[in-house]
């Protein structure tokens, strides 16, 4: 156990190891929501679902906490985009975790992130499009998990524009992890 005061340097704690019992189990178990990574989302993923009543699995490599920002929404990253055009800056920042059903394919959480505009090149100041856009506060995107990765990519985004909310929504989310499969000289093959 490990325990902290006031004064606790928290990137020196370490954390005890604690075996799973399903680490011993003679057949694999099967859990109905497992997060890798207990990083900033990973964390904030897994205690958001907790506490609206899933049953969380939080599998991570580390015995210490996370030695800087990890993760695209939670550290406010900056993704930087090049149009063809426009050079501008898109910064992520994390929201709150939601739950989703698309029409046909995923069911489940998805991570949502603030999405600030920045232009930084090629663009005409006065623009009225280029000043909206760097005004807006409201604007999100919302990330699901591609099936047996680690990835995580738009399945919603949002924001205002000058006629009324824009919404682009994934009616259809089907993503299946591949199987890999041995061959006959021993390597994996798809």
């Amino acid at each position: 156990m490990t325990t902290t005061t006031s004064n606790t340097d928290y990137q020196s704690l370490v954390f005890d190891y604690k075996r799973c019992s399903d680490q011993d189990a003679s057949r694999p178990i099967h859990h109905p929501v497992v997060v890798v990574g207990a990083g900033p989302v990973g964390l904030s993923v897994a205690i958001d679902l907790a506490q609206h009543g899933e049953k969380v699995v939080l599998l991570d490599d580390d015995d210490r906490l996370s030695n800087g920002p990890r993760a695209i929404c939670f550290a406010k990253r900056t993704l930087e985009v090049f149009d063809g055009r426009l050079r501008y800056d898109m910064q992520f920042a994390f929201k709150r975790v939601e739950r989703v059903k698309a029409g046909k394919g995923y069911a489940g959480p998805v991570v949502v992130c603030a999405v600030y505009f920045s232009p930084v090149a090629g663009y005409i100041p006065s623009r009225a499009s280029i000043k909206y856009l760097s005004k807006q506060r409201d604007m999100e995107v919302w990330l699901a998990p591609i099936a047996g990765t680690r990835v995580l990519v738009p399945y919603r985004a949002q924001g205002p524009t000058p006629i009324g909310q824009a919404i682009l929504e994934a009616s259809e989310f089907v993503s299946v992890p591949i199987a890999t499969r041995a061959s006959s000289n021993g390597s994996k093959t798809q």
